[in-house]
């Protein structure tokens, strides 16, 4: 039995001489998949993935913030994979997949970050109430504070969501060097009819927190109707009459005086 073990210890040996001999043993292994950043929402599992190729034997163990990961919520998978339940605010770090040759001690590494979805609970611009005449364009805009990843907007008439039309444009931006990263809208209604009249408001949703949506300051918008000018008929006596809403009195006199009178 003594002898048995001998002579597994001296196999390991000559392989350890064999691959480091080797030209190709000693060549670097390759990363197939190396973790790569992630976002996730809070509550939820993370998973970093890491595969490596290499002609020699290799353990893999994971590291947060440089220091190896201990913690009943992670767990190192069979093929190297780094996988965290029920992620928490303290688990925003950066971690390590660390693959080492155990022929060698010779290691190779590749980082990536966790970071926690989340949306600013308000817009640093809201839209404005305005007062307009039938015909006119209404133009809106809001910016929202902030969120990761990206939100998306829409803007909502007494409630419900307005989708781009013939006369009902939609517009959005990213504010570039902003952090969280902010996001503006405009909304253009051309020409405004009266039934457009109501309470607009911009609601930002974060696609990882779909149940948390974000509501902007509401704005009251009228829409009114154009003023109708008096319609003016003469007849061929040379009475002149006049229709339309308040119109005034207006009378002739047989000598061609024309007399007027009513509101102002």
């Amino acid at each position: 039995m003594g002898g048995g073990a001998g002579t597994s210890v001296l196999c390991w040996i000559l392989v350890a001489m064999i691959f480091r001999a080797s030209p190709a043993a000693s060549q670097a292994g390759t990363f197939v998949t190396a973790p790569s950043d992630i976002i996730v929402a809070q509550g939820s599992t993370a998973r970093f993935d890491c595969i490596y190729l290499a002609s020699f034997p290799i353990s893999i163990s994971w590291q947060k913030n440089g220091t190896a990961v201990s913690n009943p919520r992670y767990s190192v998978q069979v093929n190297g994979s780094l996988v965290i339940s029920s992620t928490q605010a303290a688990d925003a770090a950066t971690y390590t997949c660390v693959v080492l040759n155990v022929l060698t001690g010779a290691t190779a590494q590749s980082s990536a970050a966790l970071r926690l979805a989340f949306i600013d609970n308000v817009f640093l611009v809201s839209p404005s109430s305005q007062t307009l005449t039938e015909g006119d364009t209404l133009g809106l805009f809001c910016v929202q504070g902030g969120s990761l990843p990206q939100a998306s907007v829409q803007w909502t008439l007494n409630g419900v969501v307005l989708v781009s039309s013939s006369r009902v444009t939609v517009q959005f931006s990213v504010l570039y060097g902003t952090s969280p990263q902010q996001v503006s809208s405009s909304l253009f209604v051309e020409p405004a009819q009266k039934n457009d009249s109501g309470v607009y408001r911009c609601v930002a949703t974060n696609p990882l927190l779909p149940a948390s949506p974000v509501t902007s300051d509401g704005a009251d918008i009228t829409v009114q109707g154009v003023p109708q000018a008096p319609n003016i008929t003469s007849s061929p006596q040379g009475v002149v009459a006049v229709t339309g809403q308040q119109a005034p009195n207006i009378t002739s006199s047989p000598q061609g005086v024309v007399a007027v009178t009513g509101q102002q």
